[in-house]
């Protein structure tokens, strides 16, 4: 991702991972553009174009239990909370163990 006045310098990513008929995104964002809308954007954008194609039936993305931003992120791009999962992911950055995540998606 980058601002259109400034298309060589990256601000984030938008990744998409596909599985048979399901798409996992992951994505990242630059703090200080945190708060523009622009993540949200990208990943309805993204879930249009994918979900608009027969072979997909749906998109679905993880946060971290404490990760509020992101699983907001995930709201405003019409994605459901579908699940707590136990135990799903390690982050090293935040400690050794597993912890919970947030599963959400949006479906055709």
């Amino acid at each position: 991702m980058a601002l259109h006045e400034d298309s060589d310098r990256p601000i984030g990513m938008l990744e998409a991972r596909v599985h048979l008929h399901t798409i996992d995104i992951g994505y990242a964002l630059a703090r200080k553009h945190w708060g523009q809308g622009f993540m949200p954007e990208a990943i309805r954008a993204l879930s249009a174009a994918a979900l608009s194609m027969p072979a997909f039936f749906r998109m679905q993305a993880t946060c971290d239990i404490d990760n509020h931003v992101s699983a907001r992120t995930l709201e405003k791009s019409g994605f459901l909370l579908e699940a707590r999962l136990e135990r799903h992911v390690v982050h090293p950055n935040i400690g050794p163990g597993p912890r919970a995540c947030l599963m959400y998606a949006r479906c055709k």
